[in-house]
């Protein structure tokens, strides 16, 4: 039982309490494995700002919140090829 708790990393934020358990570790690299963070991020954006151009946009009612997340997800992806530089991120 000792051992499973060295191998749970906890987080606090401003929200609530997360654990990083090893299965979420293991999720989170391997979606990065194949769904490498540049060329995420790069799709992401591309299609938001075609969402934004050609969906008449400005009328979704969700759209706040939406940025609002995709600036967030984009904010990770960054700090995720910033520090996986040297392993294959294209």
């Amino acid at each position: 039982m000792a051992s499973k708790k060295k191998n749970l990393i906890q987080m606090k934020s401003n929200g609530p309490n997360l654990t990083v358990t090893p299965r979420l570790q293991e999720a989170f690299v391997r979606f990065l494995e194949y769904h490498p963070a540049k060329r995420f991020s790069v799709n992401l954006r591309s299609w938001l700002l075609e969402f934004l151009m050609y969906a008449g946009s400005a009328e979704a009612e969700h759209l706040y919140h939406l940025i609002i997340d995709l600036d967030g997800l984009f904010q990770l992806l960054e700090i995720v090829q910033d520090e996986w530089k040297g392993e294959r991120l294209d």
